[in-house]
């Protein structure tokens, strides 16, 4: 499977998410991307780089070990994410209840 390379995430597309203070700031403050825009990125690095998704956290995990702080950075923005999809999940739920229930009323109507 050939991926077209992702189009960069910008500051204005991303939320700050890492504090000024850790050593990720320096590289480029680390920020959330929305969800729908790091599977592109992450399948064409993956795709480019040979490996999959499994290997690629697994060697993130093995660098992040030596260094404790990093790893912690990287699970804080893992749990935003979490709750960032569960909040998603939760708002597209809702909407396809509204949805259902303003056809319910609809029915009801013409009967």
């Amino acid at each position: 499977m050939h991926l077209d390379p992702p189009a960069p995430i910008t500051p204005t597309d991303i939320a700050p998410a890492i504090a000024p203070s850790s050593p990720l700031a320096a590289v480029g403050q680390p920020a959330l991307a929305p969800l729908d825009s790091v599977d592109h990125p992450l399948r064409w690095l993956c795709s480019e780089a040979q490996i999959t998704k499994e290997q690629l956290a697994e060697a993130a995990y093995i660098v992040c070990v030596k260094q404790p702080q990093v790893m912690q950075e990287i699970v804080q923005v893992a749990r935003l994410r979490a709750q960032e999809q569960k909040h998603a999940e939760e708002l597209k739920r809702l909407k396809t209840l509204d949805s259902q229930s303003k056809q319910d009323s609809i029915s009801l109507w013409l009967l």
